[in-house]
């Protein structure tokens, strides 16, 4: 059997440990959501995100949010802005 490909990210059922540069600094925590308290995301909120086939990926709500089933994020680093969808079981954890 083959070990499977890694992205340099050690995952556990809360939350992932970093390993590489994401923008992330010192001192912050990060708390899972579950599907139910993506209604208590707010614009500008900080967030790590984990979609299914990509690696974790940090960046800023972007708001207002209307319907909690979809709302936008500004990834770090220049990489553009992505929509989250609950369908597509996207992992997010709010950066605390």
């Amino acid at each position: 059997m083959t070990e499977p490909e890694t992205d340099g990210i050690q995952y556990e059922d809360s939350a992932p440990s970093f390993q590489f540069g994401a923008a992330i600094s010192d001192g912050l925590s990060l708390r899972l959501l579950t599907d139910s308290q993506w209604d208590t995301l707010e614009a500008a909120d900080r967030v790590a995100i984990r979609r299914q086939g990509e690696n974790l990926q940090t960046g800023t709500v972007d708001g207002p949010i209307e319907n909690p089933d979809v709302f936008w994020v500004w990834l770090d680093e220049g990489r553009g802005r992505v929509l989250l969808h609950r369908d597509d079981e996207p992992r997010i954890w709010c950066l605390v």
